[in-house]
């Protein structure tokens, strides 16, 4: 996935963002602890090995930063790679990265552990960030980029059209006038909300759009 005309990321703001080395594939990911970065399974879908996974964190450029390398990672047991369910992977750090460093944070999770409404609701305003490529087929970027966009509800034509499981799939966009988006190398990087207690709050993982 790419973002698509979306902004350059400012210092220090999106302090959990990692870019990754996934043998010759880019993805993001998202610092949830000191030795923890959650990512989408896609990206490690490939018959890799932990020494084929290299992390980067603590910067705005892309394979920049505190590098660790990779012990264990750890992809859902149920992921669906043709219909993208279950798409989300844990990759557990060589080393732990110091939180301390004001470079580095871990985002919040959600406190909710299961809702029968959808969570965000349609229409809350999300934030996903990346150094995917800026137009379909193009090049990497190499500063992080940012974009709003906005949950969309799973009855709408177009997610009923783009998701298999509104249980486990949570569509967002801008509609109906689209333009802004994920793409190539976006994959595995985070969408996020900020919730009330004014924190950012991890609620996906960019998948495939």
């Amino acid at each position: 996935a790419r973002i698509v005309n979306g902004e350059a990321a400012g210092y220090n703001t999106w302090s959990w963002a990692v870019s990754l080395e996934v043998g010759d594939y880019l993805c993001g990911g998202t610092i949830i602890d000191e030795s923890y970065i959650v990512t989408a399974a896609h990206c490690l879908d490939h018959n890799l090995r932990p020494s084929d996974i290299k992390v980067h964190a603590g910067s705005l450029k892309v394979m920049e930063g505190t590098q660790r390398s990779v012990s264990q990672f750890y992809m859902h047991p149920s992921y669906n790679k043709a219909e993208h369910t279950n798409d989300i992977a844990l990759i557990k750090l060589d080393r732990p990265l110091d939180l301390s460093n004001r470079d580095l944070a871990k985002i919040c999770l959600p406190k909710i552990a299961s809702t029968s409404e959808e969570y965000p609701v349609a229409s809350t305003p999300l934030l996903t960030v990346g150094w995917g490529t800026l137009s379909s087929g193009g090049d990497i970027s190499r500063t992080l980029q940012q974009v709003t966009v906005r949950a969309v509800g799973a009855e709408t034509t177009y997610c009923q059209y783009v998701i298999k499981n509104p249980m486990l799939q949570l569509c967002a966009g801008i509609m109906p006038a689209g333009g802004k988006d994920t793409c190539q190398g976006d994959s595995g990087g985070p969408l996020m909300m900020f919730n009330s207690k004014q924190e950012w709050e991890l609620v996906g993982v960019v998948s495939y759009g």
